[in-house]
């Protein structure tokens, strides 16, 4: 573990700075930088800070999965991480990210159209503490795998 300075979330938003905003996102920062980060780059408005906002928001899901450093609280991050997406104007994809946008949306008809991609952030939601998300997310999951059986299981 590192003992640099956090970096300064609000110094760089008003130095316009991009990629320092999005060093403090990828970085393995307290939740309430990384939070700040996103923010900061929501209101920037740079397209550069897409990717790395899809990325904060996969990571988050990938990490309280089990697929990653899972000392980090990555629960913050993801709403203020689509909050971000949508200042951007990003169209949500068929990807992970876009299953992922979605469920954090609550949206869960756009989460079943992205098909098999989708199923990390069903599994995620189903770890929700509140029991219309775990329900919701269980019925998109069998949604989506009735929809897309898998050789030898369909």
């Amino acid at each position: 573990m590192s003992n640099s300075k956090p970096p300064d979330v609000a110094d760089l938003a008003a130095k316009r700075d991009v990629a320092g905003l999005i060093a403090a996102l990828a970085r393995d920062n307290a939740p309430d930088t990384r939070v700040a980060a996103a923010r900061a780059l929501g209101a920037l408005g740079d397209a550069k800070a897409v990717g790395p906002l899809k990325r904060a928001l996969v990571l988050g899901v990938k990490r309280e999965l089990g697929e990653g450093d899972q000392d980090l609280d990555d629960r913050a991050i993801r709403g203020t991480a689509v909050e971000a997406l949508d200042a951007l104007s990003w169209v949500p994809d068929d990807e992970e990210a876009g299953a992922t946008y979605w469920a954090v949306k609550g949206d869960w008809d756009k989460v079943a159209e992205r098909g098999i991609s989708a199923v990390p952030a069903l599994v995620f939601a189903q770890s929700s503490p509140s029991d219309e998300v775990r329900l919701a997310a269980e019925a998109t999951l069998r949604r989506v795998l009735d929809a897309n059986p898998m050789d030898g299981h369909g």
